[in-house]
C-alpha cells in the first residue's frame, strides 16, 4: 500500500482530468482500500477522493473527518459529497460506521440504471477469509438525492487530498486498489474485492484501476492506461492479509461460467405464466458434491434464494439440472455445491443472462422487415427487459435504439408486465403467398427459430398483403381473408400453440394500388379481426413515407401505429379487456331519402365508443345513363353513437357509399374512441346504400330505470338517467321540474344539475328522449323537495370533547403518482403499484383532484411535457389536466360501480422532443366502513375528523351537508376546524338493517370528498 504523510507536505496519487473519467448519468462503481494506519484525532478534514473543489459542480468527494472536527455527526465517520452540496453537515452519503483504525474497503456507487437510479456508500473490512455471503460488507448509507445521481463531470482525479486543496485537505493514511468502472456490483462481490480479488477477478472491464500494493506501483493496469503520478513521497505499507493471495490456494470452485445448455450469453426463455423452467450445467472438481444449487441475481444486484437443482445429474467433475426462474431480468446467476449440509465452493458470477418473459414472432413483408431499421426512426430507449432473435441460425441478442419494435417492445413490456422478446423475420418484398409456402426460406427460417426457443410463443406481429394486391392477386375480399386465417393456422401449428395470439396491422396507404385491389385488402383486413385470438388495426392514420408504400420514419408513422397497436395487443391479451374494445365499429346499414344518406354504426359493445367527427366517406351517385360520379363537397354529421348522416347536397339515385376507399383514402380525422384511443371505424367499400321508404319513422325512443336524484340543496340538486333505446337512434334529452308544462334541451347528456331553485319546495320532474324524426319517449316521472333555508341551529358543543366512542378519525391520502417507480412494497393511504398498474382508492362520488408525477419519464427522455389528453373510462373529468412542470393535476368525480367495470384515466403526455407517452391511474372503490356504536334511542353529538384530508389536499371546509339511512339527522352537521360535529338518533332495528350516515364536504378548493360512519346496534 502507498502511506501517506499530511505532516510531509502534499502527498497524493492523481492523474490529470480526462473525459473518460467523467461519471456517467448511468451506473458507475469507486472503490479503494484504506488503511487508517495515520492521524484519526483532532479538528482534522483529510480528503480520500477528489475531483474538484468543495461544492463545485459536477465535483464527487469522499472525506474522512478525525474525531475532533466541529459537528458531532461527522466526527470518525467518511462522508460523500456531490456537485453544488454545499452543507457540509448535511452531506450526500454518510456512513453510521466511525473509523480509528483498520484496513477496509470503501465503495461508493451508483446503480439502478436511468428508471430507478439510487447511490450507496459501502464499507467493508478487508478479509484474510474467502467469503461465503455478502455479511462483512456494510450499507453505510443510500441515498436518492439527484445531485450524486446526474453526470458529474469534475476537474480532476486525486486520492489522498482535494484537487483544489492540498495544502489542508491531506490524508495521513494508506492507500491501495482504487479503481473506477461504469457498471455496478453486488455486496458479495463487495466482499470478494475485500477478501483481494480484482475487479478482473470477477469478470468486469475498469475505466481505471490503480493497484498501488507499493510506492511504486501507480501503473493504471486498466484498458485505458491513463497516466498517474505521485505527489510527494509515500513510502509503503504492508499490504492486507487477503484471503485470495500468491501463494495461496483458493477453494475449489465450480467453473467460472454456470453456463444454460446453449451456452449464449445472453438466453430469453419463454414465460410459462410467472416463470419458465431453465437447464444450467457446468463443472466441478474436489469434493464429491451431493446436490448443486443456484441462485439468480437480479439487475440491481439483488441476490436471490439458493435452489437446488431439481433433476440433477452430479458426477465428479460435471453437473446438469433444471431449476424455475421468475419472469423478469436480465438475470445473471451462480453455483455452489454442497456435500449434505456443507458448503463446498461457488462459482463466480455468470457473465450470460436470463431473460423470463413472453416471445412474441414478426413476421410479413417490408413494413415488418423495417421496424428493426432506421426506415422506421432511431434514437429508441433500450429497455434491459427486451431482446431480439433473428438471422438464419438463430441467436440472442439486445434490442438496439434504431428501429420502432424496441418501443413498441418497450410498451408491451409495460403492460405485460414482464419482458418481451422478438423473433424478428419479417422479409422486404415478401407477399402472403410466401408465407404459405412451406418450402419458402422465410417460413423455413422462422422454423428454425421457433425451434431455437424451445417454449411457447405467445403471440404474433403480421403485417402483409400490400404486395400481393400490387401483383393483382387478391380475387376478392374473401378469398384474401381465408388466405390470411390460414396464415394465422400455420403459426398456430408450427408454434404448438393453439392459443397464439394475434395482431394484424393493415397495409399503409398507397397510391400505386389498384384500388379494386386496395378495397378488397382491406375489406379482408377489417374483417381478420373478428377471427379468434386476433386484434386487428389499421394503418391508415399515420403518417406516410416519401415512397407513397411505407409509413414515416419520424414518430407519427412506424412509431406511433406500432406502438398503438401494441397497446391494444396488451389491453385485449394481458389487461383481459374484450378485444372487441380495442377495434373501431362498422358500418350495418346504409339508407337514403332526397339529398342525404344514413349510416347505421353497429359498436362492437353497443356503447361504449365515443362518436367524433367523421371523415372519409366517399359517395358517388347515379347519372341518367346509368354511369356514376363521385360528388363533391358532402358533410357527414354525427347523430348519435349508432347513426351518421351524409348530406349531399343533390337528389339522390341509387348511390353508392363507401369508407376508406380505393388505393390512398384520405383518414384526416378517426371517427369513433374507445374511452382510451382514436379508432376508425371498419373499412367499408362494397355497401351500397338502399332507398329508405317513404314511411317516415314514427317509432319513439324508449326510456327504462328511475332517475336519480342527488346532491339536493336548498337551491338545486342533480339529476341522472339510463339511455334510452330507439329504432333509429336517439338525438338527444329533455327534461322538466314543473311535471311536464315546459321542457329544457340537454343534449345527449345523461347526469346534469338544475339550480336557481326555490328552497323547501317540492318539484316534479320529467324526463324523456327524442330522435332525429322527432319521436318522444314516454317520460320517466320523479320529485323532490329542496332543503328548508332554515337558520342553523346553533351547536354549542365542543367537538373536541366529543369521547373517542362516538369520533372517527379518517386517514386521508395522498392522491399523487410517481410514474416511472415501481416499488414492491404499499405504503398506507397512498397508490400503490400493483400487478404492472397504479392504483388509487376512490369514493365514487368524490370529485377531487389526483396528480401524474411525470419527473423520472422526463429526466430519462431530456425533455418537457408541452400538451396533454386524458382519456376516461368508468371516472369522469371534471376538470381538465394541466402541465405543471412535471406534475399533471386532474379533477375526476363518478365512478362505475358494476362488477367488473374498467376506472382508470390515462393521461396522453405530448413531450417537447416530439414522442409521446401514456400514463394510467387506475381506481378501486372504497366507502370508508368505518363503525361506531349506539343505542337505538340514543340521541346524541357524534364526530368526523377529516384533517388528514384536509391537510393533504391543503385546504378547508366551506360546506358540509349529511344523507342518514337508518339513523335520523337531529341537528345539520356543522364544522369546528377540521371536525364535522353532528347529532344523530333513532336507529334500523330490523333483521337485516342498514344504519349509516354520509357526509359531504365542499372544500375551498373545489374538491368534494364524501365519508360515511356506520354503526352497530348496542342496547345499554
Amino acid at each position: 500500500m502507498q502511506k501517506l504523510d499530511r505532516s510531509a507536505g502534499n502527498q497524493s496519487i492523481s492523474t490529470s482530468d480526462h473525459v473518460l473519467l467523467v461519471f456517467p448519468n448511468g451506473d458507475w462503481i469507486l472503490a479503494f482500500i484504506v488503511g487508517f494506519d495515520g492521524v484519526v484525532t483532532g479538528n482534522i478534514t483529510q480528503y480520500l477522493f477528489s475531483s474538484g473543489a468543495f461544492a463545485a459542480a459536477g465535483s464527487l468527494n469522499v472525506v474522512f473527518y478525525a474525531d475532533g472536527v466541529s459537528g458531532t455527526t461527522l466526527r470518525g465517520r467518511i462522508a460523500v459529497y456531490a456537485d453544488t452540496l454545499a452543507n457540509a453537515n448535511a452531506p450526500a452519503l454518510l456512513s453510521t460506521t466511525q473509523f480509528s483504525g483498520g484496513r477496509h474497503l470503501v465503495v461508493v456507487q451508483r446503480s439502478g440504471g436511468a428508471q430507478s437510479p439510487v447511490a450507496t456508500l459501502y464499507t467493508c473490512p478487508t478479509l484474510a477469509a474467502a467469503p461465503i455471503d455478502d455479511s462483512a460488507v456494510i450499507t453505510e448509507a443510500t441515498t436518492t438525492n439527484a445531485a450524486i445521481l446526474k453526470e458529474l463531470n469534475g476537474s480532476g482525479f486525486m486520492f489522498g487530498s482535494r484537487v483544489d486543496n492540498t495544502t489542508d485537505r491531506k490524508s495521513d493514511h494508506s492507500f491501495s486498489r482504487m479503481l473506477r468502472a461504469n457498471l455496478s456490483i453486488t455486496k458479495f462481490e463487495i466482499a470478494q474485492l475485500a477478501a483481494g480479488k480484482e475487479i478482473f477477478d470477477l469478470g468486469y472491464t475498469p475505466v481505471v484501476y490503480v493497484r498501488a500494493s507499493d510506492v511504486a506501483d501507480i501503473a493504471d493496469r486498466g484498458p485505458n492506461a491513463l497516466p498517474f503520478t505521485l505527489a510527494g513521497s509515500p513510502t509503503t505499507s504492508a499490504e492486507p492479509t487477503f484471503a485470495y493471495r500468491a501463494g495461496v490456494s483458493e477453494p475449489p470452485a465450480v467453473a467460472d461460467a454456470v453456463t444454460v445448455s446453449n451456452a449464449e450469453p445472453l438466453l430469453v426463455v419463454p414465460s410459462t405464466g410467472t416463470d419458465a423452467t431453465v437447464t444450467f450445467t457446468g463443472a466441478l472438481s474436489g469434493t464429491q458434491a451431493t446436490s448443486v444449487e443456484v441462485r439468480m441475481i437480479a439487475p440491481d444486484g439483488a441476490l436471490g434464494s439458493w435452489v437446488a437443482l431439481q433433476s440433477a445429474t452430479i458426477g465428479a467433475t460435471a453437473y446438469s439440472g433444471t431449476r424455475a426462474v421468475p419472469d423478469g431480468g436480465p438475470h445473471r446467476f451462480q453455483a455452489r455445491t454442497k456435500s449434505g449440509s456443507v458448503v463446498l465452493a461457488e462459482s463466480q458470477y455468470s457473465t450470460a443472462k436470463i431473460l423470463v418473459g413472453d416471445a412474441w414472432i414478426n413476421c410479413g413483408s417490408s413494413s415488418s422487415d423495417y421496424l428493426f431499421t432506421d426506415k422506421s426512426g432511431t434514437g429508441f430507449t433500450v429497455a434491459p427487459d427486451t431482446a431480439v432473435m433473428s438471422g438464419t441460425t438463430p441467436a440472442w441478442s439486445a434490442m438496439s435504439s434504431t428501429g420502432a419494435a424496441t418501443r413498441m417492445a418497450n410498451e408491451l413490456a409495460t403492460v405485460a408486465g414482464k419482458p418481451i422478446a422478438w423473433l424478428n423475420y419479417g422479409v422486404a418484398g415478401t407477399t402472403l403467398r410466401t408465407w404459405l409456402d412451406p418450402n419458402s426460406t422465410q417460413r423455413k427460417d422462422l422454423a428454425r427459430a421457433v425451434a431455437a426457443v424451445k417454449g411457447k410463443i405467445f403471440g404474433a406481429y403480421i403485417t402483409v398483403g400490400a404486395n400481393d394486391a400490387y401483383n393483382g392477386w387478391i380475387t376478392s375480399s374473401a378469398q384474401h381473408e381465408a388466405d390470411m386465417q390460414a396464415l394465422i393456422e400455420v403459426l398456430r401449428t408450427l408454434t404448438g400453440n393453439p392459443d397464439l395470439k394475434i395482431i394484424w396491422v393493415g397495409s399503409p396507404p398507397r397510391p400505386s394500388l389498384n384500388s379494386v385491389q386496395a378495397d378488397r385488402l382491406r375489406q379482408a383486413e377489417s374483417r381478420i379481426g373478428n377471427y379468434p385470438g386476433v386484434v386487428q388495426v389499421q394503418a391508415l392514420q399515420f403518417a406516410t413515407a416519401s415512397d407513397n408504400v411505407h409509413l414515416a420514419a419520424s414518430l407519427d408513422g412506424y412509431a406511433a401505429c406500432g406502438t398503438m397497436a401494441m397497446h391494444q395487443a396488451g389491453r385485449a391479451f394481458y389487461l383481459g379487456e374484450d378485444p372487441k374494445m380495442v377495434r373501431g365499429p362498422a358500418l350495418a346499414a346504409m339508407t337514403y331519402t332526397g339529398t342525404k344518406v344514413r349510416c347505421v354504426v353497429a359498436t362492437r359493445d353497443g356503447t361504449s365508443f365515443n362518436p367524433a367527427a367523421p371523415g372519409g366517406f366517399t359517395v358517388q351517385n347515379k347519372q341518367p345513363d346509368g354511369s356514376y360520379v363521385t360528388l363533391s363537397g358532402i358533410s357527414a354529421q354525427q347523430v348519435n353513437a349508432n347513426l351518421i348522416e351524409i348530406e349531399c347536397g343533390v337528389a339522390l339515385v341509387e348511390p353508392i357509399v363507401k369508407y376508406l376507399s380505393g388505393s390512398a383514402p384520405s383518414m384526416t380525422s378517426s371517427v369513433y374512441s374507445n374511452g382510451t384511443l382514436p379508432l376508425p371505424m371498419t373499412v367499408e367499400t362494397e355497401m351500397v346504400a338502399t332507398q329508405a321508404t317513404a314511411a317516415p319513422d314514427t317509432t319513439a325512443p324508449v326510456m327504462s330505470g328511475a332517475i336519480s336524484i342527488t346532491n339536493v340543496t336548498t337551491s338545486g340538486a342533480t339529476l341522472g338517467f339510463q339511455a334510452a333505446t330507439d329504432n333509429v337512434g336517439v338525438a338527444g334529452y329533455e327534461y322538466s321540474i314543473n311535471g311536464g308544462a315546459s321542457y329544457v334541451n340537454a343534449g345527449l347528456s345523461r347526469s346534469f344539475a338544475v339550480s336557481n331553485l326555490t328552497a323547501g319546495t317540492t318539484y316534479q320532474v320529467r324526463v324523456r328522449a327524442y330522435d332525429a324524426a322527432g319521436n318522444r319517449s314516454a317520460p320517466l316521472p320523479a320529485s323532490f323537495t329542496t332543503q328548508a333555508n332554515e337558520p342553523p341551529v346553533e351547536i354549542v358543543i365542543d367537538a373536541t370533547k366529543i369521547p373517542a366512542s362516538r369520533k372517527v378519525v379518517f386517514p386521508g391520502g395522498t392522491r399523487v403518482v410517481p410514474f416511472g417507480t415501481r416499488p414492491n412494497y404499499v405504503v398506507p393511504d397512498a397508490p400503490s403499484y400493483r400487478d404492472g398498474k397504479w392504483w388509487v382508492d376512490k369514493v365514487p362520488q368524490d370529485e377531487r383532484y389526483y396528480v401524474a408525477d411525470i419527473t423520472l419519464d422526463l429526466a430519462e427522455m431530456g425533455t418537457t411535457a408541452t400538451k396533454v389528453e386524458p382519456f376516461v373510462a368508468g371516472v369522469e373529468v371534471i376538470e381538465q389536466p394541466v402541465i405543471q412542470g412535471s406534475l399533471i393535476p386532474v379533477k375526476l368525480g363518478g365512478f362505475d360501480e358494476l362488477r367488473g367495470a374498467l376506472n382508470f384515466c390515462t393521461f396522453r403526455v405530448t413531450l417537447a422532443n416530439g414522442e409521446q407517452i401514456d400514463r394510467t391511474l387506475w381506481f378501486s372503490q372504497v366507502d370508508g366502513r368505518w363503525f361506531l356504536e349506539k343505542d337505538p334511542e340514543d340521541k346524541r353529538y357524534y364526530v368526523a375528523d377529516v384533517g388528514n384530508d384536509l391537510a393533504d389536499s391543503l385546504t378547508t371546509v366551506t360546506d358540509v351537508t349529511a344523507s342518514a339511512v337508518g339513523v335520523v339527522e337531529l341537528i345539520k352537521p356543522q364544522m369546528q376546524g377540521s371536525l364535522a360535529l353532528i347529532k344523530l338518533g333513532g336507529m334500523d332495528t330490523s333483521a337485516d338493517p342498514l344504519n349509516h350516515c354520509r357526509l359531504r364536504f365542499g372544500c375551498a378548493n373545489g374538491e368534494v370528498f364524501h365519508r360515511t360512519i356506520h354503526f352497530t346496534q348496542v342496547d345499554n
